[in-house]
């Protein structure tokens, strides 16, 4: 059975610790240049503490700002996990993940790409706020004679901030003309500040003087084996990228047809020839996350990084086990049934199969067991007990119900604990058999238009909850897309509902995927209470609605392949 052990966070300290607290302490340091190699005074550089399978809510414990030089240091008192997210003004963000150590100070040194400019700039508009971040005006700017453009705000506020749309390949750019430039806090955004004179602030913007570099950012990191592990740890990332490329170019994403054959060389390489323990950790990892991407790994790597890698081990709880889930992949090459999990959605399994699965889903369970057993913070016990929930639902019925008593009672003022509930729990809100719940949405585009239950009854409807910076998202568009060419005919529709920052953003994506049909937009993203009130509290999520506004199938069954199979079920089932 699984204990519960409630520990606090550990305390973070910043700034420059002396020479004695040095050596105690987990310590980063590092520089920050632009895209010529100049450092840049005022970066933002945000460090977060990788504590649970789900990264993207990682928990803020610095935001720093570089000085003079472009230097920051971050040192925290006991060794961890951190992702670092380095910002700058008119440059793209550059985010890794780093493995401190109690005493060796690792050195990481950024040098940042610039920021991507639109083509063609046609037109511009000004974000701007006289008030505060937070209350933003979107009015045109006017071109002028010369070719800049021109916007005169009036405020009764000495100074404005504001930031341009229209300039950037994606989101704002800060702007040519500035006294001093402002971060909007911990999110990678700046903005420009300008005097006003008057009563009227003159906002000017000059595409001549804007740089353009297509160079890519750099990264280097130095300080003995936890410099290494660093190096692992982006390179993986680097791995990921190139897989999610293709999709964010308006490409379809097929990464089980990838060619991985020469990263799988250069890793497996790699591993044969390391003899430091924790970088061979590291490198066992690389290769077992890049078996989750679709390269050709054997089963035996999987059992090989069980083997070397206990359950006590800090690099199962390092950022890029957690990020990518490396355990259960580990577990799963073992077991030989990493392709049935990732990349046979919406196919039949034959019987051998199906019990090549139960026996999977067993061993993920006990292996996420030892987990918990040697892990101390509650958040990171929480995550690998609900990923043995999420595998043994389907396949372990006794083990899941176990679990889910577990997360329950011992886990319950965990912030994801809900979410797990409301998936698998069996009374939750969103379940197959159920009516929709009542919703009142906006019309993507057009806030005067409502989108309720009314809207989408009378068709098979799929409601797909999304967003632009959701990768798992984009990689269903291709599948979308054929389902809807396919079966709309057949009285199939489709709502997708965008938690973006913004409408724009959306709009911007359509030049790639156009996705005809239904929109709805929340303010807010997953804070905002329409998705609250639903219960939606991660992305992607996926219903599929009969035309009386039913349940009929929800999420597994509407990724992927797995999509157009339930769709031609339900309909040839109802006659259509």
């Amino acid at each position: 059975m699984v204990s519960s052990l409630h520990a606090q966070p550990p305390k973070r300290s910043v700034g420059t610790p002396s020479a004695q607290g040095r050596a105690a302490m987990a310590m980063l340091v590092g520089r920050v240049a632009d895209a010529s190699g100049a450092p840049i005074a005022g970066a933002s550089v945000i460090v977060r503490e990788v504590k649970s399978l789900e990264s993207d809510g990682a928990p803020l414990v610095a935001s720093l700002i570089t000085d003079h030089s472009g230097r920051f240091n971050f040192a925290a008192s006991e060794a961890g996990s951190f992702f670092v997210l380095v910002t700058g003004p008119g440059h793209e963000w550059q985010q890794n993940m780093v493995q401190l150590a109690n005493g060796t100070p690792l050195e990481v040194r950024v040098r940042l790409a610039r920021q991507a400019l639109r083509k063609e700039i046609d037109t511009v508009r000004a974000s701007v706020d006289v008030f505060g971040f937070g209350k933003d005006s979107l009015p045109v700017m006017q071109r002028q004679r010369d070719g800049t453009y021109a916007l005169d705000v009036r405020t009764k506020q000495d100074t404005i901030a504001y930031s341009l749309v229209g300039v950037a390949a994606r989101g704002s750019y800060f702007g040519t003309q500035t006294t001093r430039v402002a971060s909007t806090g911990s999110y990678p955004e700046y903005r420009s500040v300008i005097n006003a004179v008057n009563g009227v602030a003159r906002i000017i913007f000059d595409p001549a003087k804007l740089t353009r570099d297509s160079s890519a950012a750099r990264v280097t990191f130095d300080g003995g084996a936890g410099a290494r592990i660093a190096q692992v740890f982006d390179s993986t990332d680097q791995f990921f990228m190139r897989m999610v490329a293709p999709m964010r170019e308006g490409k379809r994403m097929e990464p089980h047809l990838m060619d991985w054959t020469a990263e799988t060389r250069a890793v497996l390489s790699g591993l044969t020839a390391e003899r430091d323990p924790l970088v061979r950790q590291a490198r066992l990892l690389q290769v077992v996350v890049l078996a989750s991407f679709g390269a050709k790994i054997p089963p035996a790597i999987g059992a090989q990084a069980l083997r070397e890698i206990p359950p006590s081990a800090a690099m199962w709880r390092s950022g890029a086990s957690l990020r990518y889930a490396a355990p259960l992949v580990a577990q799963q090459l073992a077991d030989s049934t990493l392709p049935l999990w990732r990349f046979s959605r919406g196919v039949a399994l034959t019987a051998g199969d199906s019990a090549r699965m139960r026996a999977d889903a067993a061993a993920v369970a006990a292996l996420m067991e030892r987990l918990v057993a040697n892990t101390q913070d509650p958040r990171t016990r929480a995550s690998f007990i609900a990923t043995a929930i999420e595998v043994t639902s389907k396949w372990q019925p006794a083990t899941f119900e176990r679990l889910m008593s577990v997360m329950q009672t011992e886990y319950a003022d965990r912030q994801g604990t809900a979410e797990i509930l409301r998936r698998f729990s069996a009374n939750r809100l969103l379940r197959v058999g159920v009516d929709m719940p009542s919703f009142n949405l906006r019309m993507l585009g057009n806030d005067s238009v409502s989108i309720t239950n009314q809207s989408v009854k009378g068709k098979f409807t799929l409601v797909d909850f999304w967003a632009t910076w959701c990768a798992p998202c984009l990689s269903e568009m291709p599948d979308l897309h054929e389902a809807y060419d396919k079966f709309s005919s057949r009285g199939f529709q489709i709502l997708s509902i965008s938690a973006d920052a913004s409408p724009s953003v959306v709009t911007r994506f359509r030049e790639k995927w156009p996705m005809p049909w239904m929109h709805g937009f929340v303010k807010g993203a997953l804070e905002s209470d329409e998705l609250r009130a639903l219960q939606i509290n991660s992305l992607p999520r996926a219903l599929l609605l009969d035309p009386a506004g039913r349940i009929v199938a929800m999420d597994g069954e509407l990724r992927g392949a797995a999509l157009q199979v339930t769709l031609e079920r339900l309909l040839a089932a109802s006659g259509r």
